[in-house]
């Protein structure tokens, strides 16, 4: 049940993020933004998806399906 419930929010935390990169990048060709520099909103996301990943593998290692 917890696996399913962190896929879920592994996959919506990473959509989330390719939609915030997308718009993200639109200001970056418009010059608004600097590639280098992303914002924190997104870095902060990034980081959230990380650490939902890192919570899957961790239950998955823990109590590996057979």
């Amino acid at each position: 049940m917890f696996d399913s419930l962190l896929l879920g929010e592994v996959a919506v935390l990473k959509e989330l993020v390719a939609s915030m990169e997308k718009r993200w990048r639109r200001r970056c060709e418009r010059g608004i933004d600097k590639e280098n520099r992303p914002p924190e909103g997104i870095v902060r996301m990034r980081g959230r998806v990380l650490e939902a990943q890192q919570l899957l593998d961790a239950l998955r290692a823990r109590f590996p399906s057979e």
